[in-house]
C-alpha cells in the first residue's frame, strides 16, 4: 500500500521466489477486498479465471504458453479482479437475475465482470493497466486474432464494447478485429442499455 492509500503491485525481481511474489498479491488482494485473512493459489494452463465464483482463497491460473512477464500481469489482473469481486459482488442478486440460457449466462457474467473493473478503476486507478492484461493475455491465448467471427467470443466482445462505453478502454488488440466485426449488430440491439450502465 503506497501514500494515500493507493494499491499497488510490486514487480518480482529476477531471483525472487515464486511464493513471494504471490505473497505480495494476496497482501493487494486484501487491502481491496477488505479481508485480512486472504492467500492467492495458482492453478496452472487454463486462459480463464472465475471471479465470481465465492471462495474463501483467490485462485488465478499460471499459463504456460506464456512468457514470464505476460505471465505476472496476467495473475496480477487475475488478483484484482477477483478481489474486487469479494468486496463489490452480490452472489445472491447476480444470481436471482441470471438468465438460465448458457450463452445468455455467460454474457451477463461477463458484463458484471466489467461493472466491478469500472468500480475497481474508479477506486484504484492503478488497477487498470492490469485488468487490461488480464483481457489481453486470455484473448490471445483464445486465438481470437486469428476469428473474424465467433458465437463463442460473444460474450467477451459485448464485454469488451461495454467496457469502452462505460470506461472509455478500447478493446485489447487480441479482439479488436472481432469486436469491430461483430460491433454494428450488438450495438443496435445492446448499446441503449448499455449506455445506461456508465451512469448506474
Amino acid at each position: 500500500r503506497s501514500a494515500g492509500g493507493c494499491v499497488k503491485h510490486r514487480d518480482p525481481s529476477a531471483v525472487e521466489p515464486g511464493s513471494e511474489f504471490l505473497r505480495h498479491q494476496a497482501e493487494v488482494a486484501q487491502a481491496v477486498s477488505g479481508k485480512q485473512e486472504l492467500s492467492v493459489n495458482v492453478g496452472l494452463n487454463r486462459t480463464t479465471d472465475d471471479p465470481l465464483t465465492p471462495r474463501e482463497v483467490i485462485q488465478v491460473y499460471k499459463l504456460r504458453e506464456a512468457d514470464a512477464e505476460s505471465s505476472a500481469r496476467h495473475i496480477r489482473g487475475q488478483v484484482d479482479l477477483a478481489a474486487l469481486a469479494m468486496r463489490y459482488h452480490d452472489t445472491a442478486l447476480h444470481q436471482k437475475h441470471r438468465p438460465f440460457d448458457a450463452q445468455a449466462g455467460h454474457l451477463f457474467d461477463a458484463l458484471e465482470q466489467v461493472r466491478l473493473e469500472a468500480v475497481g478503476v474508479s477506486q484504484f486507478p492503478g488497477m487498470r493497466s492490469n485488468l487490461e492484461q488480464r483481457h489481453a493475455v486470455a484473448f490471445e491465448l483464445n486465438g481470437y486474432d486469428r476469428q473474424s467471427q465467433s458465437a463463442i467470443a460473444l460474450p467477451d466482445v459485448v464485454a469488451m464494447i461495454a467496457r469502452e462505453a462505460i470506461m472509455g478502454a478500447p478493446p485489447p488488440p487480441a479482439i479488436a478485429r472481432l469486436v469491430e466485426t461483430m460491433r454494428p449488430w450488438v450495438e443496435e440491439v445492446a448499446l441503449p442499455h448499455i449506455g445506461k450502465l456508465g451512469a448506474a
